[in-house]
């Protein structure tokens, strides 16, 4: 194909909405507002019926990917660049990371699969060379996650144009949920179950089967553990906070979306194009992941997840994971030790205390880059649900159940505490309605009938409240504590929460351009978390031990 003939193919979408027609006795400004008001309507409703599934598609999500798009156009696609087809496709990724990815591309990552696309990868790279790269791009950067269909042509076209118009009268054809305001509460079942966990959950468990928690050599405390590492209390620890920061790991390359850490600490895996799991007990040893999304680790430290493999979300047993270390250095999830559980993305993962039942927990949630320049949309909506999917494990492989819906209005962003006792869910807009809940979940498992699964039913009642913005929450292995990231103007910060006294406590303080990410807790109570610093480009794993002493 002759750019010349694909430049005037990328142009059509461009033009298309700018013509309003007029009837008579109707002022052209008058239809044109018409026009763009159920073009909004339209838009929105396209987007509700594929984005929500997953994810949030609020009013600040759609202007958002509305204003990626039309900087795809403006660098990338605008007929007047003086480009090539192989420079348009190099646009098409993150300046910083060089990777395709959803968040650059905006709303056209909703048409990756469009003749558009397709033809500028033929054009780059020849009709004989093209389709292993195009399947690339759309694997790291189309939205529906997963294997979602996504909209045909008319509805692509539909929400391109109002995209290129601006998106107007997005805010007059929708509405933003959940603003009432956030009053911090706790009850006596709350209490009882954090005493309960201080001797009887996953990390009082691995403690008495004496795991080995990672970068601890011979200390019997956890607060002696990591004291090899380079201090960093005073570059990014918070003031009057008494901790030590510890640097675990200063990566090389870009990380993407979240990290997470396996249950002794050692393994710690980041989504990414490809994705990497990293072995904190070496210098160098990593592996990669085929898979691109929210890596997670069972509790019990015996297994892992990842979002986005081919048919979604994918678990693994630990022992995959080792042999990948010793052998391949590659997990493509077809190894014998790995199962699909559900056709989705932002997964969490709890295990019974008595290794009967493991929940994963999926739903709607906020895209969450690392990059916000104030608090996360939880434009979650009054119906929205969290689907918990039990998993039994036969010895080999995690197999999943039927799917539990909980109705969770106007919140998500679910994650489970290790024990699966307790769900965290979000909600609010600021700093005045943002918080979560605690839900104490209660299951009923009906043994299975012959070659089939127990049938599981859950209670979920609200068992406490905590105020406060911020990202996903994440629960300490004793399930006292509570840790999230939040977003402040050009940067962000982590904060720890003492469910049994009410205390909020201040981990970092970072500085202009850094963002200190996705906090999560080993099982004796290091928190780790990333530290992505704008100024230098560079990365960190650090470790904390504020929760160490808390008496």
């Amino acid at each position: 194909m002759r750019i010349s003939l694909l430049l005037s193919v990328l142009s059509v979408g461009t033009f298309a909405a700018a013509c309003a027609t007029t009837t008579s006795g109707t002022s052209s400004s008058e239809a044109t507002n018409a026009t763009d008001l159920q073009l909004a309507r339209s838009s929105v409703t396209l987007i509700n019926g594929k984005c929500t599934t997953c994810h949030t598609a609020g009013e600040d999500d759609i202007r958002g990917w509305g204003v990626s798009l039309q900087a795809i156009d403006a660098q990338c696609l605008d007929t007047s660049l003086a480009l090539t087809a192989q420079q348009r496709v190099d646009c098409l990724k993150d300046p910083d990371t060089q990777e395709f990815s959803a968040a650059r591309l905006g709303l056209y990552a909703s048409g990756v699969g469009q003749p558009l696309f397709e033809d500028l990868f033929k054009a780059a790279y020849g009709a004989d060379a093209y389709a292993a790269p195009y399947a690339a791009f759309k694997s790291a950067a189309g939205m529906p996650a997963g294997n979602r269909p996504s909209f045909d042509a008319s509805g692509f076209a539909t929400i391109r144009s109002w995209a290129q118009k601006g998106e107007p009268n997005l805010d007059d054809v929708i509405n933003t949920p959940g603003s009432s305001a956030c009053v911090p509460s706790t009850t006596p079942e709350l209490s009882a179950h954090i005493a309960s966990m201080a001797t009887e959950g996953w990390g009082a468990r691995l403690a008495d089967a004496s795991t080995p928690m990672a970068r601890c050599g011979s200390a019997t405390a956890a607060a002696d553990c990591l004291t090899s590492l380079a201090d960093l209390t005073p570059t990014w620890g918070a003031a009057g906070t008494t901790q030590t920061l510890r640097q675990l790991r200063a990566l090389t390359g870009r990380s993407s979306y979240w990290v997470r850490s396996s249950a002794d600490g050692r393994y710690a895996a980041f989504g990414g194009s490809p994705s990497k799991i990293v072995d904190l007990e070496s210098d160098t040893t990593q592996i990669t992941v085929s898979a691109p999304y929210d890596p997670g680790f069972f509790p019990n430290n015996d297994g892992f997840s990842f979002a986005g493999t081919s048919q979604g979300i994918s678990v693994c047993r630990q022992s995959v994971l080792l042999n990948a270390f010793a052998t391949t250095h590659n997990v493509t999830f077809t190894e014998a030790g790995c199962s699909h559980v559900i056709d989705t993305v932002y997964q969490s993962i709890g295990a019974s205390l008595d290794g009967s039942l493991y929940f994963m927990a999926t739903g709607s949630h906020t895209n969450d880059a690392g990059s916000s320049s104030g608090p996360l949309s939880a434009a979650f909506g009054d119906t929205a649900t969290t689907t918990l999917t039990p998993m039994f494990n036969d010895g080999t492989k995690y197999v999943p159940g039927t799917n539990v819906l909980v109705s969770v209005p106007n919140e998500g962003d679910q994650q489970l505490s290790p024990s699966n006792k307790i769900l965290v869910t979000r909600f609010g807009q600021d700093g005045t309605t943002a918080g979560y809940h605690l839900r104490m979940l209660t299951p009923t498992i009906t043994p299975a009938a012959a070659g089939g699964q127990p049938t599981v039913t859950v209670d979920a009642k609200v068992v406490g409240t905590v105020c406060i913005a911020g990202g996903k929450g994440q629960m300490s292995f004793n399930e006292r504590f509570l840790a999230v990231h939040q977003y402040t103007s050009n940067t962000s910060d982590i904060y720890v929460n003492d469910l049994k006294t009410g205390e909020q406590i201040r981990v970092t303080k970072m500085a202009a351009g850094q963002h200190a990410l996705y906090p999560h807790f080993r099982a004796d109570g290091w928190l780790y978390f990333l530290v992505r610093d704008g100024n230098t480009g560079k990365e960190t794993l650090v470790g904390s031990d504020v929760s160490l002493h808390r008496p």
